[in-house]
């Protein structure tokens, strides 16, 4: 029996790295599902803020990458009628979309396809976290326009959501009504953790603690009150920041902070980090301090757990209730207090203390990552929509002039 074909679109895929969780909760997906589906896979030509495309990859025409089939578009958005094509000609049983508000890779392939000018396939759309109300106070006035427009009209009528947990099946529903197909698939991990050489980490000492922070250099991730609240704590502190500067004015002000901790915290920034080289840094931290604002998963907390480095993370992500398995803390932001008592109990820490802190850490992992019923959740996603009858409906009313309008509403 031939597989189903699903014709996944998304900004940023492999190689690139800078977009963050949304390329790995892609790339991971395809990995667990491709034996029983063909994932078809449009993106750019380039990672997120380079103006330069990827070397060694073959342009405007498809290409094997890992387990996918991947369709690398050049020079948006003058590419839209290439996009268009591919939408035409490839034969797919289900359109996968990875955003609620991109442009070319969302909104304009739904407007197409209402507008009946590609074949009326089942749409899966997985926001990827963008309905957390962190997120969307980012730019809120045309989301929100946009979310409004788009109840108003029907734009994302009979759409297949996607969510990565309960509370994003929540936020979603707020957005789109009770009636929204919600469907709740987490976000994969990699297939098993990374495997973790001890002898290759220094014993931890009492007094001392090399603390981390890694992702990309935006708000939403909340570099600066990983900063702030490593102020007013004893001991020795090596602190240091490893991510793409994707906001340079809020690295600016981050850095303006820095200049306020005391002598005893010393800061580096390390620069970004190539995948393949996540895990042989992280596990050679004491902590992994991640106060985020807003995660659909969190792919970051997952690899400093299965690499033994307990996280301290914000309780905005799924990871929830870490302390009561000793695999990392979990605290509202509205308390740094806590986060700081964590922070001293790790430089506190004897090497024999950490060590049991980083093997319950790992099991936590390394438990999470063979629960077989995350795979399943995420085939029958797949599965349901592929043979789904009602198929999304086309606008018989709506103008052309709104229409083309509607399609370089930029969000």
């Amino acid at each position: 029996m031939p597989k189903k074909v699903v014709l996944t679109l998304c900004d940023y895929f492999r190689p690139g790295h800078k977009a963050g969780g949304p390329i790995k909760s892609v790339a991971n997906l395809v990995h667990h599902l491709s034996p029983e589906f063909d994932f078809r896979v449009v993106t750019r030509d380039r990672d997120l803020n380079d103006s330069q495309p990827f070397s060694g990859i073959e342009v405007n025409d498809w290409s094997q990458h890992g387990c996918a089939k991947v369709h690398y578009l050049q020079a948006l958005p003058a590419a839209l009628s290439k996009l268009r094509e591919i939408l035409q000609s490839t034969p797919h049983d289900t359109l996968y979309l990875n955003s609620a508000f991109s442009s070319y890779f969302s909104i304009y392939p739904i407007l197409l396809q209402r507008l009946g000018r590609i074949p009326r396939r089942p749409i899966i759309l997985a926001p990827r976290g963008e309905f957390a109300p962190d997120t969307l106070a980012i730019r809120t006035t045309k989301k929100l326009a946009f979310l409004r427009l788009s109840r108003l009209v029907g734009f994302h009528g009979d759409i297949n959501w996607q969510a990565s947990s309960p509370f994003e099946a929540i936020q979603i529903r707020r957005r789109f009504g009770r009636q929204a197909r919600v469907t709740v698939a987490p976000n994969l991990p990699v297939s098993f953790p990374n495997s973790v050489d001890s002898a290759d980490r220094a014993p931890k000492a009492a007094g001392h603690a090399k603390v981390l922070f890694l992702s990309r250099i935006s708000k939403i991730k909340n570099l600066d009150y990983a900063i702030q609240i490593l102020a007013g704590l004893h001991g020795r502190i090596e602190f240091d920041i490893y991510g793409p500067l994707e906001d340079p004015k809020y690295w600016k002000y981050c850095q303006s902070r820095l200049g306020t901790l005391p002598n005893n915290v010393t800061v580096t920034y390390r620069g970004s980090v190539e995948p393949a080289s996540v895990s042989q840094v992280l596990q050679t931290y004491d902590l992994f301090v991640f106060p985020t604002r807003s995660e659909s998963f969190g792919h970051v907390i997952f690899e400093a757990m299965s690499s033994a480095c307990p996280p301290l993370i914000s309780d905005r992500t799924p990871w929830r209730n870490l302390e009561q398995s000793a695999a990392g803390w979990d605290i509202p932001l509205e308390q740094p207090s806590r986060f700081r008592a964590v922070i001293q109990r790790v430089i506190d820490s004897d090497e024999a203390t950490h060590a049991s802190w980083r093997d319950c850490t790992r099991r936590y992992a390394d438990s999470f990552c063979r629960n077989e019923t995350l795979v399943e959740q995420s085939r029958q996603l797949f599965l349901k929509a592929a043979e789904q009858a009602e198929l999304p409906r086309s606008w018989k009313n709506f103008r052309l002039a709104d229409a083309l309008s509607f399609s370089h509403h930029r969000v």
